[in-house]
C-alpha cells in the first residue's frame, strides 16, 4: 500500500471516529456510567494512550531500534496495570484536554507516516521486536516483516478506535 492509500485510510477512519464521537452528547463524554463507570472522555483519553504506544513503537523501530512493546518495563501481562495508569494519569484532565491530546496524537502519526519513503513503507525489512515474547501474543501481532505491517499495525489501532467507539459509547451508555 502506498503512503497516499495509507494515509487516506487514516484520514476516513479518523473521520468515522470523531463522527461517532460528535453523536455523543458532553453529558455523556463527561459522566461516568456503564459498569464500569467509565466516561467517554476516559475512553478517548484510553485510545489515544494507546494510539501514542504504537507512534513510540514505529519511531523506535525508523530508528533501528527495538521498540519496548507495550512500553519499556512492561510486558502484555501488564496491560490491566498500563490501562489503570493511563485511567488515573487523564482523570483530572478535561473533556476539551482530552480531546485536544487526540487529535495532536493523530497529527503526530500522519507526520510520521508522511516521513517514511514509499521505499520504507512497501519493501519488506525484519523486524526481530515482532516475534518476541508469548507465542499466542506473537501470533496476535503483525503478520509479516516489513516497514508496512508496522505502520499497518498503527492503522489497525486507528480502526479499531473508530469501530469501537459507537459500541463503547452507544451500548454502555444511552445518549
Amino acid at each position: 500500500m502506498d503512503s497516499a492509500t495509507l494515509l487516506n485510510k487514516l484520514r476516513n477512519n479518523r473521520a468515522l471516529y470523531e463522527h461517532t464521537v460528535s453523536q455523543v452528547s458532553e453529558t455523556h463524554l463527561i459522566e461516568p456510567s456503564g459498569k464500569d463507570q467509565r466516561s467517554g472522555k476516559d475512553i478517548i483519553a484510553h485510545l489515544t494512550a494507546w494510539e501514542q504506544r504504537a507512534i513510540q513503537w514505529l519511531k523506535t523501530a525508523a530508528r533501528g531500534e527495538t521498540p519496548h512493546s507495550p512500553e519499556p518495563g512492561a510486558t502484555w501481562d501488564d496491560m490491566d496495570r498500563l490501562n489503570a495508569q493511563s485511567l488515573a494519569q487523564n482523570k483530572h484532565r478535561t473533556l476539551l484536554e482530552v480531546r485536544e491530546a487526540s487529535q495532536q496524537s493523530f497529527q503526530e502519526l500522519l507526520e510520521l507516516i508522511q516521513a517514511f519513503s514509499e521505499d520504507e513503507l512497501t519493501v519488506p525489512r525484519p523486524f526481530a521486536w515482532v516475534w518476541q515474547g508469548d507465542p499466542q501474543r506473537r501470533a496476535s501481532r503483525c503478520g509479516n516483516r516489513s516497514w508496512q505491517a508496522h505502520v499497518m499495525l498503527t492503522t489497525r489501532i486507528t480502526c479499531m478506535i473508530s469501530l469501537c467507539v459507537p459500541t463503547l459509547f452507544f451500548v454502555s451508555s444511552p445518549i
